[in-house]
């Protein structure tokens, strides 16, 4: 039907929806976030005519975590619903575009009965989607209102009878007379009010009682007392600043060009002004600091923003009044706001990050050392003989020389601060570094980075790992540098998961590392692997699955539970899982060439998956054995779909040692 007609068809696609049913959906779908509900089970494809949707092995799910931040994100920046930005996305999007009937198997089977029904009833005049018996989905009866018994003579009869009515002749007459003699007998109008006249009396004086008034005793002491001699206008205090300002411009007056009152005991203030900075300044007759202070903790290499007095000023001072103690003012020595004295402006930055004291052995540096180290954090990469080794979202990473006696990679935080959020994003960034210095510390494994010290005095945080000088996995698997031939990458893959093993079993309370991915895998000159990356890592009391605010990771590496909170050590498997399947392939975790975006849809779709090797690791065979068979076996098992049919990372490890390094001589590096 066309979009004129009153009801649509469930093959109108949703881009095509008018603006009316848009928003009836969307204010359904805005509480309490339900939109998240429907974008999470939506399937990467669509069949025109069929309508049933579900997610499979072969159709995984469209939309990541990441698509929800964006969303989410998108709404903060423009103030438009999550839903409706949901729905012009979805409904633009792949090869058969979202139509109602796809629409509405969805809040089917998420039974949003609410939407569902709007969809069927309202847009497709359908029947209602059918309920179940019990439950909260289970329609509610509502009892019809009770008919009352109506009176067989209605309105319009009861008037007719009023109106044929004869009344005698007399009770109309005795009603007109009553009638007009309430009129008649009306009461006469007030009385009119008499003038009043008062007449003055000149001659009468009148009298008033005596004020009687009690002569205080004079108090004992006069302290408080205010001489009116000795209070100055405002205009006079005034007029003596711009005396000093027109005679000493931007210096503030010392204590000898205090403006003596009519008073020997008492003194104003002397205003000057700063013709660079525009400030008025005030200084109090007050004696040096110098004067106050023992010589011994006087600093040599203190330094004022205003003109040092002359010894002669000295003297003028020590020769004044001493009725009154000169005693100098605290705001004026601890340099407090009243004052408005500036320090000189300093070249290095503040850091909004508070100082740590952390409870670690590792060596603290200081900021200044690792600018130097770094040669002022230079950004150009190491081919151009700059010192910058990458970036990621949380940190920059640059090369530093003479520190430690050898090379060091310093992880530079980056500050990304929400003016409005201030104080929780710096909460957040203090928490995340303290949590990597303590894990890092307290983790040690031969696949694993080293962290060897930290610097939190400058204007941002910083950690300092050992330099692998191999560079990344994902960087050799691209074909940088020597290719990694089929056992070495097996190798990589074994010492790898003893790694993650060994941060899930370390300790009581499983580590989860939660972004390993071929970025965060260093090779070393030997090709030994060193998983890296520890800001993101979260602990959780248990196996079992907890629920997680905030969502970590990349996007091709995260588990489908992810991007609902569910945190487990099934999420380490998944993203192992995947690194797998680049070790296999050479193949990049994310391509936009691809029909299939993600690696692990990319290899579900392709029906002989040998045809992915990577050939130029070699043969992947040994003793009629084909060990890329092996590999892909557990790498499969690694990505299911529901995280209770993957293994843990202790059962992939004996998976590997069984079917792969038990039959295979690898020389595995010392």
């Amino acid at each position: 039907m066309g979009p004129s007609s009153d009801y649509y068809s469930p093959s109108l696609e949703i881009r095509k929806l008018p603006p009316r049913h848009v928003k009836e959906l969307t204010l359904m779908l805005e509480t309490h976030e339900l939109w998240k509900r429907v974008m999470s089970i939506i399937p990467k494809k669509l069949e025109k005519e069929n309508f049933k949707c579900d997610i499979t092995p072969h159709n995984p799910r469209k939309y990541t975590s990441e698509h929800f931040r964006l969303i989410e994100r998108e709404t903060d920046q423009t103030h438009r619903p999550s839903t409706e930005i949901l729905f012009e996305e979805w409904g633009t999007s792949g090869r058969v575009r979202p139509s109602l009937g796809h629409l509405l198997y969805l809040l089917t089977k998420l039974k949003l009965f609410r939407a569902a029904d709007y969809v069927a009833e309202t847009l497709l005049n359908q029947e209602k989607p059918p309920r179940p018996e019990i439950g909260p989905g289970a329609p509610v009866p509502i009892p019809k209102p009770v008919e009352q018994h109506k009176n067989p003579t209605d309105e319009r009869e009861i008037e007719k009878i009023l109106d044929e009515i004869d009344y005698p002749a007399q009770a109309v007459n005795r009603i007109r007379s009553n009638s007009q003699g309430s009129n008649k007998s009306k009461s006469p109008p007030p009385a009119a009010i008499p003038e009043i006249v008062i007449t003055p009396n000149e001659e009468f004086v009148p009298t008033f009682p005596t004020r009687f008034v009690t002569q205080r005793e004079k108090p004992v002491s006069d302290m408080i007392k205010f001489s009116t001699d000795t209070v100055e206008s405002e205009s006079s205090i005034y007029e003596d600043s711009d005396s000093t300002i027109s005679n000493n411009p931007g210096i503030v007056s010392d204590s000898n060009n205090v403006t003596q009152s009519t008073s020997d005991n008492e003194t104003s203030d002397s205003y000057s002004y700063n013709q660079e900075t525009g400030d008025v300044c005030v200084s109090e007759n007050i004696p040096r600091l110098s004067q106050i202070l023992p010589s011994e903790k006087i600093k040599p290499k203190a330094r004022v923003s205003f003109a040092d007095t002359t010894d002669n000023n000295k003297d003028s001072d020590s020769s004044e009044d001493d009725s009154l103690p000169n005693i100098p003012n605290l705001e004026a020595i601890i340099g407090l706001e009243k004052t408005h004295i500036k320090e000189p402006p300093s070249d290095k930055p503040i850091s909004p990050l508070p100082s740590l004291s952390l409870n670690t052995a590792l060596p603290h540096l200081s900021y200044s050392e690792l600018e130097v180290a770094t040669n002022n954090f230079d950004e150009s990469s190491i081919e151009e003989s700059g010192r910058l080794l990458g970036k990621g979202s949380f940190g920059t990473v640059f090369l530093a020389h003479g520190l430690l006696n050898k090379p060091l990679a310093v992880k530079k935080l980056t500050l990304e601060l929400n003016n409005s959020e201030v104080d929780n994003e710096i909460d957040t960034i203090t928490k995340q570094f303290t949590n990597e210095i303590e894990s890092l510390s307290k983790y040690k494994h031969e696949n694993l980075l080293e962290l060897l010290g930290y610097s939190c005095d400058g204007n941002t945080y910083c950690l300092l790992y050992e330099y692998i000088t191999g560079g990344t996995l994902r960087y050799r698997l691209k074909g940088e540098g020597e290719t990694l031939m089929w056992k070495d990458r097996i190798q990589i893959a074994n010492a790898t998961a003893k790694a993650v093993v060994y941060l899930h079993t370390a300790y009581s309370t499983p580590l989860i590392h939660r972004d390993i991915k071929s970025l965060n895998i260093l090779l070393d000159e030997n090709n030994k692997p060193k998983l890296c990356d520890f800001g993101l890592i979260k602990t959780t009391p248990s196996q079992d699955t907890i629920k997680a605010t905030t969502i970590f990771g990349t996007s091709a590496y995260m588990a489908p539970e992810a991007f609902k909170g569910n945190i487990s050590v099934k999420l380490d498997t998944f993203s192992y899982g995947v690194v797998l399947l680049e070790l296999l392939t050479s193949l990049p975790p994310n391509d936009d060439e691809r029909e299939d975006n993600d690696l692990v849809t990319h290899v579900y779709g392709i029906e002989d998956k040998m045809s992915l090797v990577d050939k130029n690791a070699g043969s992947w065979k040994e003793n009629e054995i084909n060990y890329a068979e092996k590999f892909y076996d557990i790498a499969e098992r690694c990505v299911e779909e529901r995280k209770n049919d993957r293994p843990t990372m202790v059962e992939v490890e004996k998976l590997l040692q069984t079917n792969l390094i038990n039959y295979l001589w690898i020389d595995l590096p010392e």
